[in-house]
């Protein structure tokens, strides 16, 4: 999707967040449709070869620690990335289950875990999209910043993709192995 000249997006709430690795800049934008929340360190107006961790949410790895995806190893280099650089964003998307919500997560696992399917695979099995998020509000984060280029780091070529279509410069595309939803 190509953005418009004009981006809407609203900043809701501004504040800092003491983590384990570090104090980062907090803020809640919304674009009309969701909510995104970012964590930050340094200036990121006008920002060239940004570090960007696009990171959607993961209930089982954030709130019940499983030890079956690697969401949580994920968030925390990220933030240790973006301490040792001085600067960086993380954009914290609400998109369970790949976009399909929660219940398909649940679902899909027995899929995984019985039949060695993976989770694209088990997604589909249960009748959903092995990948059904958006990334329209992760531009317009980036359009917002007039960030001009960053380093992404992501395995999600759907990522790499919706940024690129969108006039972001992308000048490292990261892969690790994901093993998480």
């Amino acid at each position: 999707m190509k953005p418009s000249s004009e981006i809407v997006i609203s900043c809701l709430a501004k504040g800092e967040l003491q983590t384990r690795y570090g104090l980062f800049d907090l803020s809640v934008f919304y674009d009309g449709l969701h909510e995104a929340i970012t964590l930050s360190k340094g200036n990121l107006i006008k920002a060239n070869n940004l570090y960007c961790r696009i990171h959607s949410e993961c209930i089982a790895s954030h709130i019940f620690l499983s030890v079956e995806c690697d969401c949580v190893r994920q968030m925390q280099e990220a933030q240790k990335k973006i301490l040792r650089a001085g600067k960086g964003l993380i954009v914290f998307l609400f998109q369970e289950g790949r976009g399909n919500g929660v219940s398909a997560h649940i679902a899909s696992q027995i899929f995984k875990k019985k039949f060695g399917l993976s989770q694209d695979e088990a997604y589909r099995a249960v009748g959903f999209k092995s990948d059904n998020r958006n990334y329209d509000i992760v531009w317009k984060l980036l359009k917002y910043f007039h960030v001009h280029s960053i380093q992404l780091d992501s395995s999600n070529s759907k990522k790499f993709d919706s940024l690129r279509q969108s006039g972001i410069l992308i000048n490292a595309y990261k892969k690790f192995k994901e093993k998480s939803t």
